[in-house]
């Protein structure tokens, strides 16, 4: 895949585009790592969360598209295996909400969880308000 689509995937991920994520499953892992350098630095700021909850609660996406969203933007990695599970990206969160950003993360992470793997409407609204 060419570094330029993926840089652009990396972008839009970074963004709140959680179906982004399908084109970096594309790529290599030595690609995927090359793209998110070219990209330059990446900061994870409020809205895009937002903008992955509000979709995930109008069912634009799947609960299984934004836990892969939040999986690559908290750890860096793609969720399964493949060439690109591990894609070894650091995303910065915006420094002035970095707490609500990563708690809003942490829980859509969680997302097909036994425990704790769904979020009520009234989660969703407090963790959109919240940011």
């Amino acid at each position: 895949m060419a570094i330029e689509q993926l840089q652009d995937a990396v972008a839009r991920v970074v963004g709140g585009d959680a179906a982004a994520v399908a084109t970096l499953r594309s790529g290599t892992h030595a690609e995927l790592v090359d793209a998110y350098a070219a990209a330059g630095p990446q900061v994870l700021r409020p809205a895009a969360v937002v903008r992955v909850l509000e979709a995930l609660r109008s069912e634009e996406i799947s609960p299984s598209q934004a836990q892969d969203w939040a999986s690559f933007v908290r750890w860096g990695s793609l969720s399964g295996s493949g060439p690109a599970s591990r894609a070894d990206v650091e995303i910065e969160y915006d420094p002035g909400h970095e707490t609500v950003v990563a708690d809003a993360v942490a829980r859509l992470d969680e997302l097909g969880d036994l425990v704790d793997g769904t979020i009520t409407p009234a989660e969703m609204e407090q963790l959109i308000a919240r940011l």
